[in-house]
């Protein structure tokens, strides 16, 4: 009887897969707005000073915290928005957060809270701040793009602002 060479399944065997190195970008400051004014915060500014490039990751995740220190009426309200783009906007008073054309990852205004007719301090969000975790991804393809925290006073007098942003970046 002829000898019979077995072979076994090698596709059945699953090898474990390395995942892609991530790592958190921080940005914890204090930025005043001025009187209808716009400023532009470079998030990724910690990754480059590294030495590292940031062509080719990609933003997983944001957690995002902001809060207004100084509403002074009802009205008053504050622009914000994440999105990646040229790193010409970045410190500059170009008003990129009125575009609602672009690319945003995210948009949203901040109103001061009212109970009645005077600002309530008390009140949940200007007291704690705005919270939001946001999903949106973004890949960096470019050289000179970065990721940029857009904000824009509407409001008759300056704003002065708390950031702390944290963006889950995943790595080339």
């Amino acid at each position: 009887m002829p000898v019979r060479v077995l072979r076994s399944n090698r596709s059945a065997v699953r090898r474990p897969r390395r995942g892609r190195t991530t790592t958190w970008a921080t940005t914890d400051l204090t930025v005043t707005v001025a009187a209808a004014g716009q400023n532009n915060i470079d998030l990724l500014a910690d990754l480059e000073v590294a030495g590292s490039s940031v062509v080719g990751i990609t933003v997983l995740r944001t957690l995002l915290w902001l809060h207004v220190q100084n509403w002074a009426a009802v009205g008053d309200y504050v622009r914000t928005g994440l999105i990646v783009e040229d790193k010409g906007y970045v410190g500059t008073t170009q008003a990129l957060a009125t575009n609602r054309n672009l690319d945003w990852m995210y948009l949203t205004p901040m109103a001061a809270v009212a109970s009645g007719a005077a600002v309530s301090v008390a009140s949940l969000y200007p007291a704690t701040g705005w919270p939001a975790d946001i999903r949106s991804r973004r890949v960096i393809k470019d050289m000179g793009r970065t990721s940029i925290l857009a904000l824009s006073n509407s409001s008759a007098a300056s704003k002065t602002i708390d950031v702390f942003v944290r963006q889950l970046i995943g790595l080339p």
